[in-house]
């Protein structure tokens, strides 16, 4: 699937995930669709692959996506993840609108691992220096489930959803009626809390903050909400549209 574009498109009423790109894909866009009622995940920028389909001359590591990006969408509705990253290297998520995410399980925004099916000696890398810029993450109403988590299991030698760092910000993260709660289960970096001590563990997310973002019913930012012009600029497109 490389170089796929998706663009302009409404996906709705999808048993599993909306849209994704994995198996080694490389340079996919998702841009300026509307996602609706998914029962699995909204846009999954990477997943899980088995290894006989990946180019391993190419991608020696076996990364399901490499710079992928997910830029302009709104994705309403998730059983599972709004935006789910899995063995991504240098993905860029920015100025997606996510509400209603995460209803049963994972989180809006989601660091998952991939498992390559089990297969012997498969490296199943952590993602790698993410971009997630300008987004808007509301969790659904009546979900228990953190705004972020970082995913870690235990199986297969250690799964861990991401290595390092990440460049998170400009992002609102929003919990209707309950507390925006981020989760790292990384080992020797394990963390559960509220956003102060989020911004603090991962080093980021300075310009980020925890507000009702104030959507219509069109997913379009209300004259006074707190999210207008309050994204960081970035040093190239894409640009930032409103619904």
């Amino acid at each position: 699937g490389d170089t796929m574009h998706v663009t302009g498109c409404h996906i709705h009423d999808i048993a599993t995930t909306g849209i994704y790109f994995k198996g080694g894909a490389t340079n996919c866009l998702v841009a300026g669709c509307l996602i609706v009622n998914c029962g699995g995940m909204g846009i999954g920028v990477g997943f899980d692959t088995s290894t006989e389909w990946f180019d391993t001359q190419v991608n020696p590591n076996l990364y399901e996506s490499i710079d992928g990006v997910a830029v302009n969408n709104v994705i309403r509705g998730t059983t599972y993840a709004g935006i789910g990253i899995y063995a991504s290297l240098r993905p860029l998520v920015a100025h997606n609108t996510v509400v209603a995410a995460a209803q049963e399980a994972q989180s809006p925004l989601f660091f998952g691992v991939a498992y390559h099916d089990w297969e012997e000696g498969a490296p199943r890398p952590p993602s790698k220096e993410p971009q997630v810029l300008n987004n808007i993450f509301v969790l659904a109403r009546n979900s228990s489930e953190p705004m972020v988590e970082i995913r870690f299991n235990d199986e297969l030698e250690g799964l861990s959803g991401l290595e390092g760092g990440a460049e998170l910000d400009g992002n609102c993260y929003y919990a209707p009626g309950g507390q925006a709660r981020f989760v790292d289960l990384r080992p020797g970096q394990e963390f559960e809390g509220g956003f102060d001590g989020w911004r603090n563990h991962m080093r980021s997310e300075a310009a980020s903050m925890v507000v009702d973002p104030m959507l219509d019913q069109n997913m379009r930012l209300q004259p006074q909400s707190p999210c207008r012009d309050a994204g960081i600029p970035l040093g190239q497109p894409p640009v930032d549209r409103d619904g």
